[in-house]
């Protein structure tokens, strides 16, 4: 159970360590980036060999994919409004979208769509709050922390006056959402959050959102305190190839030209569970927890192939139920099938590079460690 958050970093680069008494459960990184940034554009070019067309989005060309486009007859110098979905990767441009969206605590709201619909873990009555929408042109996802009507019709009308005062800019950059907020807003309200003094000494910005994210409760650490959380210890664990699990088997992450190939290794499961006999079944059930955290918490994206032991068709079906469970967990994650040698094949949204091709495991502590120590 996650009863803690302890936020780490300063200028622009963030990261929750979320907490179970001193074990970390998880990790989200925030760092600088013009990710669901939009910009009011101008179209540079419309490729029909390539079913796409480009932005200009104040001296950088942008991509746009046609076929995911909502706009129609899109046509050079015409104006429109763009959200970036992917960052510049190589000589690869940003990649763009038109259905734009903008971010709350309590909803999500489309300005080009008309629908109202509800994130999958809403336990509300969704017919009260579909009545007690506001019949403004828009569409609106409530999600899953939004339990109140009253709550929602606020954060309808703070995003639409944003939408509105979107549509009265020029062009260039209108819309900037803050990635640190974002995060604050995907915790539960009642969890326990931390900032070290140190920290937010020296950036006030970052103490006040921390305040104004509506948390029931905001702790101060004395920066002597880092050290129990071994946070030094988990980063540099997010870097290397070499995973173990509680089970004894292992992970090894390998980076490749074509995306990243995973090896399930059993050599230290049979000793760990003092037993003379096991299935891969086990082996493959005990790593699906572990494998699924570092893919996430080293922002793993393009294709993933993993090299799960054998499996019998019987323990292969069972696997497959809960290989499923998991990837509810990560809706960037998506399973394509297992090929004819083996392999489970995946693919995850990439929106940028990975955590390792951005940073060095020096440079990660640099920048999260608070700064008196």
């Amino acid at each position: 159970m996650i009863e803690r958050a302890i936020l780490l970093g300063h200028d622009g680069c963030h990261a929750l360590v979320l907490c179970d008494g001193a074990e970390i459960k998880d990790f989200v990184f925030i760092e600088k980036t013009r990710l669901y940034q939009i910009y009011l554009g101008r179209v540079t070019a419309v490729r029909g060999d390539m079913n796409a067309a480009f932005i200009d989005i104040g001296g950088t060309s942008v991509f746009l994919n046609l076929e995911k486009n909502i706009l129609t007859n899109l046509s050079e110098g015409q104006r429109i409004f763009v959200q970036i979905i992917r960052e510049a990767d190589g000589d690869k441009a940003p990649q763009v979208t038109t259905d734009i969206k903008l971010f709350s605590r309590h909803l999500l709201f489309f300005p080009h769509q008309d629908f109202i619909k509800f994130s999958h873990s809403f336990s509300g009555d969704q017919d009260t709050f579909i009545s007690a929408c506001p019949k403004e042109p828009g569409g609106v996802l409530v999600r899953s922390r939004c339990d109140s009507t009253e709550k929602m019709i606020k954060s309808y009308q703070h995003l639409l006056a944003q939408w509105k005062d979107m549509k009265s800019q020029k062009e260039g950059l209108v819309y900037k959402p803050d990635m640190l907020s974002l995060a604050l807003h995907d915790l539960d309200e009642n969890i326990k959050i931390s900032v070290f003094k140190a920290a937010h000494t020296h950036d006030i910005d970052t103490y006040n959102k921390v305040h104004h994210a509506g948390f029931s409760a905001v702790f101060e650490l004395d920066a002597k305190s880092y050290g129990l959380y071994e946070v030094d210890a988990f980063l540099e664990r997010l870097f290397d190839p070499h995973i173990s699990t509680e089970s004894g088997a292992a992970l090894w992450f390998e980076k490749t030209k074509l995306g990243t190939v995973i090896d399930v290794d059993r050599s230290h499961f049979l000793q760990q569970q003092q037993s003379k006999s096991f299935s891969s079944l086990q082996v493959n059930l005990s790593v699906l927890p572990r494998l699924f955290q570092h893919i996430k918490w080293r922002s793993v994206g393009g294709i993933i192939l993993v090299d799960f032991l054998r499996m019998k068709k019987a323990e292969a079906q069972r696997f497959q139920l809960s290989l499923e469970q998991h990837l509810r967990k990560d809706k960037a994650l998506r399973f394509l099938g297992v090929s004819h040698a083996g392999l489970y094949e995946f693919v995850r949204t990439k929106t940028g590079l990975s955590l390792d091709q951005s940073y060095s495991f020096n440079d990660l502590q640099d920048m999260l460690k608070p700064r008196d120590i």
